[in-house]
């Protein structure tokens, strides 16, 4: 539901309402899941998401980089940095893997692997910055 929905917003625009009334998407469910806090995550900090993809996408500009996956690294990074209580890094990067690979090209788990774990290794670093600075 949630590749489907940033898909449609990537393509069509608009908010969390139009996403979701998009027949694309077709969500029927409820509106306080997990997919839910997930979308709207990824549309109200996709800079910040591209912020931390863009120096790992090694000699890559975002736009050139398939769109699907991209979009899954969006998924992947927003559940890093603002979910990261419901998914273990570890867990978000191998889902991200099979998602790739069910959706984009043969290459697209290898590519996403590589630029999500060192990602992953980013926001630790930066997190670890954090709570030794809070704690002196």
């Amino acid at each position: 539901m949630v590749l489907r929905a940033i898909y449609a917003q990537d393509m069509r625009g608009g908010d969390l309402e139009e996403v979701f009334s998009d027949p694309l998407i077709n969500y029927s469910g409820t509106r306080d899941s997990f997919g839910v806090k997930l979308l709207t995550e990824i549309m109200e900090n996709k800079e910040v998401i591209d912020d931390h993809i863009r120096p790992r996408a090694d000699k890559w500009d975002l736009h050139r980089i398939a769109l699907i996956d991209m979009l899954v690294m969006r998924m992947s990074v927003a559940e890093m940095l603002f979910l990261a209580n419901d998914v273990p890094a570890t867990v978000s990067i191998n889902e991200a893997i099979e998602i790739a690979k069910s959706f984009s090209t043969e290459k697209s788990g290898r590519f996403i692997n590589g630029i999500l774990d060192a990602v992953r290794q980013d926001i630790d670093k930066e997190k670890s910055k954090n709570y030794i600075s809070n704690n002196n």
